[in-house]
């Protein structure tokens, strides 16, 4: 019996991977084709009553789960304590209300406060 090349196992086995089973980062539901259906509005809000100042990103992730969007950017620019935070952003179905959770830059990140911005609104 001949040897079969890792090169030619490691192709096929990639092959056989199921789309949406895991992703390029070996995590369950993070393949690139897999996109998910926002949570309703209340599903979100239902979920915030366990959101508490200075929790941290671990159990925010806990609670809300991953979110949609990350962005590093300074807050406070419309008061005299500017700071740098990093916003998580969860959508929901309705497009125009998304939520958004501000943290204290860490290590660890540490949860400063959440809202539901309207369309012309930023942190």
């Amino acid at each position: 019996m001949r040897a079969i090349p890792a090169a030619i196992l490691l192709v096929a086995f990639t092959a056989c991977l199921t789309p949406g089973t895991a992703g390029p980062t070996g995590m369950p539901g993070a393949a690139a084709t897999t996109q998910r259906q926002p949570p309703s509005v209340e599903a979100v809000k239902a979920r915030t009553v366990n959101l508490d100042v200075g929790m941290t990103d671990a159990q925010v992730l806990k609670v809300l789960g991953p979110p949609d969007e990350t962005e590093g950017k300074v807050c406070g620019e419309r008061t005299s304590q500017i700071w740098t935070c990093v916003t998580w952003t969860y959508k929901t179905s309705n497009e125009g209300m998304p939520l958004v959770v501000l943290f204290e830059k860490g290590p660890p990140m540490t949860v400063h406060s959440w809202f539901w911005p309207q369309a012309s609104r930023s942190p």
